[in-house]
């Protein structure tokens, strides 16, 4: 297809649409089972690709690849039906170095096509050739076509993604949601050998805002601190409200020295912020535990949680280290 080719604009994305549209990337992305998935549009003349929604990929996510370097993320977005390569360590430099590490081998990508015609590309990354091309072919196409509903068609956005999965309070995912994406982040870790880290965020004495300033003003304090969290994390990180002021934070491809630095960030915003609904400071204790291979969701997440009780058994505000056992946990700072 010539350069010339025209696509629909992608409308401008309130907050929640586009946590939804992040949603529904990384559901693809379990379909096709994918290191990574992206949904992208020209940048516009000599610019990168623009990044809509993506799944998998690191700080870089924003630029991929230039659109003139004939690299994959560049060459979807002139395709008409779907296409899968193997990807080449110089003219993918940009999508490898964005994923933060992963060994991505193959790519994948079908036109994401408006009522109006083209309007941008799926693309998807694998760290071993599919095993059956003709079938990975067929549901990137699928996929395309239900990206293309979820953007051109808003409403059809609560339908695909079951909207129950998100607290109607906080606009973070639930319980059930949290752990759903906490398996699939390790079914990632376990078949790319990644790092992964999980936070578990305690607001300290919420119960006696509670008792103090009644339940609806509680429920104010929640929001706006689920919106500092939200604001905190990186673009593949994930936020969840796991119970009354309990929060889980997913860390994907992120060690141990960077998982406790950005787990300090987030209790330092909740201690700095302006929280229009309290009387005195607001602090938040912090429990970090660490994947390992043979490890469950749920397995992690009690770690996490024991780390946390660590902490507000001493000092509340304190990030502390889960190690793998009861009790063993070791101060941040």
């Amino acid at each position: 297809m010539s350069a010339a080719r025209s696509f629909d604009a992608v409308p401008a994305f309130g907050d929640s649409v586009q946590r939804r549209l992040d949603l529904l990337i990384g559901n693809i992305a379990d379909i096709l089972n994918s290191e990574v998935a992206l949904y992208c549009q020209p940048g516009g003349k000599g610019q990168p690709p623009k990044v809509i929604c993506s799944w998998g990929l690191g700080p870089l996510h924003e630029q991929p690849v230039r659109p003139g370097e004939g690299g994959f993320v560049g060459r979807a977005l002139g395709l008409e039906r779907a296409a899968l390569e193997p990807l080449h360590r110089d003219y993918d430099a940009g999508l490898l170095a964005a994923a933060g590490g992963v060994p991505l081998t193959h790519a994948v990508a079908a036109p994401v096509r408006s009522a109006r015609g083209a309007g941008g590309a799926l693309a998807a990354a694998f760290s071993a050739a599919p095993p059956d091309p003709a079938q990975t072919l067929w549901a990137t196409e699928a996929c395309a076509a239900m990206l293309a509903l979820g953007v051109h068609q808003r409403a059809a956005l609560d339908a695909l993604l079951q909207i129950d999965r998100f607290d109607s309070l906080t606009g973070c995912l639930d319980y059930a949601a949290t752990l759903e994406e906490l398996d699939r982040e390790i079914g990632r870790s376990s078949r790319a050998d990644l790092n992964l880290a999980l936070c578990f965020i305690d607001l300290d004495n919420f119960k006696r805002i509670n008792s103090r300033h009644g339940h609806l003003h509680a429920n104010e304090v929640l929001v706006e601190a689920s919106h500092v969290l939200r604001a905190g994390v990186r673009s593949y990180d994930t936020v969840g409200r796991f119970g009354g002021d309990e929060f889980v934070v997913i860390l994907p491809g992120t060690g141990e020295a960077d998982a406790l630095a950005l787990a300090e960030r987030l209790r330092a915003g909740i201690e700095t912020a302006s929280i229009s609904s309290v009387d005195e400071p607001l602090t938040a204790s912090v429990g970090v535990a660490f994947w390992r291979r043979g490890i469950m969701s749920e397995q992690l997440v009690a770690e996490a949680d024991r780390a946390l009780l660590s902490v507000k058994a001493q000092k509340p505000g304190i990030v502390r280290r889960g190690a793998g056992q009861v009790g063993t946990a070791s101060p941040l700072r």
